[in-house]
C-alpha cells in the first residue's frame, strides 16, 4: 500500500489473462495531453475479446459476480472496494479534527502537486486514502492513513503526516501552496509547523468513505456515507465551481452521503478529473 502502485496492474493479475480488469483508482501511465490529464479506470469504451470486469454495472461481468466462484480474493477487492462491499463501522470521535487535518493537507499539498504539473486539481479514491491521478513524468501524491506517499516512476517514498510544512517540503519541494487558493472557500492553512494531529483510526474510515461513496471528488458532498453494504457509484459528472476548489477534497460530516446506483451514469475521465 505505501511502495509504487499501478492499481489496474494489480487487479489484471488477480483476474488473469482470461479477464480484462477494471478499477476505481487512478493507474498509470500519466495522460498528459487532451481536456482532463487523467486516465477512466473503469473505461469500457475499446473493444476487447475477454470480458470485462468492472465494479460498475454495464461492463461484461462485476467484480461481486466475478468474486462468487473466488472467494479467495474476496478481501482483496473489498479492501479496494471492487465488490464484497462491507459495512463502514461508526466514525470514531477522532474524526471531526482529521478531516480537517486531512482536508488542509488536500488543499494545501496534495491536489497543487499536481495542478503545478497541469493545472488541475481533482483528487481520487486510491487505496487506503485519497491522491491525485498521475501526471508528469508518472507521478502521483496521495495520502494512506496515517501517511503520505510520493510515487515517481516504481520508486515511491513514505513520509509520516506531521505539518504542513513537512508535508509540502516532502510533496512540493517547498512551503505549502497558499497563494492560489486564497479566494476559495476552504480551511485556512493555519500554522504551517503546527502538527496536524490525523488520526489512524479516523483517517482509515476517511479512505474507505471516500471510496464507498465513489471515486469522485469534483462533485463529493459533505458529507458521510451511510454504513450499508452497497457498492460505489459510478463516477459523477463534474460541476465547475468557481466559488472553492471542494473538488480537492471535501470530507464528510455526519449525514448520509447520497448514492448513484451503479451503472446509472457512463464513467469518463472528462466528468470526474477536472
Amino acid at each position: 500500500m505505501l511502495g509504487a502502485r499501478d492499481a489496474q496492474g494489480e487487479a489484471q493479475q488477480v483476474v488473469g489473462d482470461a479477464f480484462v480488469a477494471r478499477v476505481l483508482e487512478p493507474s498509470p501511465p500519466a495522460v498528459v495531453d487532451g481536456d482532463w490529464f487523467a486516465d477512466d479506470p473503469v473505461a469500457t469504451d475499446a473493444p476487447s475479446e475477454s470480458p470485462v470486469v468492472s465494479p460498475i454495472a454495464g461492463a461484461d461481468v462485476t467484480w461481486d459476480a466475478w468474486l462468487r466462484d473466488r472467494p479467495e480474493h474476496t478481501a482483496w477487492a473489498a479492501a479496494r472496494w471492487l465488490g464484497a462491499y462491507r459495512r463502514l463501522p461508526h466514525p470514531p470521535a477522532t474524526l471531526p479534527e482529521t478531516k480537517l487535518a486531512l482536508h488542509r493537507l488536500a488543499v494545501y499539498v496534495v491536489s497543487p502537486a499536481r495542478r503545478a504539473a497541469n493545472g488541475k486539481i481533482a483528487l481520487r479514491c486510491t487505496l487506503g486514502g485519497v491522491g491525485t491521478p498521475f501526471f508528469g513524468a508518472d507521478e502521483q501524491v496521495r495520502v494512506v492513513g496515517t501517511h503520505l506517499v510520493r510515487q515517481q516512476g516504481d520508486h515511491a517514498e513514505v513520509e509520516l503526516v506531521t505539518t504542513l510544512a513537512a508535508a509540502a517540503a516532502f510533496a512540493l519541494d517547498g512551503p505549502p501552496d497558499v497563494a492560489w487558493a486564497e479566494t476559495f472557500d476552504v480551511p485556512s492553512p493555519g500554522d504551517p509547523d503546527d502538527d496536524l494531529g490525523v488520526d489512524a483510526a479516523a483517517a482509515e474510515f476517511l479512505g474507505d468513505w471516500y471510496c464507498s461513496c465513489g471515486p469522485s471528488t469534483s462533485t463529493l458532498p459533505s458529507t458521510a456515507c451511510p454504513t450499508t453494504a452497497e457498492p460505489p457509484s459510478a463516477p459523477r459528472p463534474a460541476t465547475p465551481r468557481s466559488r472553492s476548489p471542494t473538488s480537492t477534497w471535501s470530507p464528510p460530516t455526519s449525514t448520509p452521503c447520497p448514492r448513484v446506483r451503479s451503472g446509472t451514469l457512463k464513467a469518463s475521465a472528462a466528468r470526474f478529473s477536472r
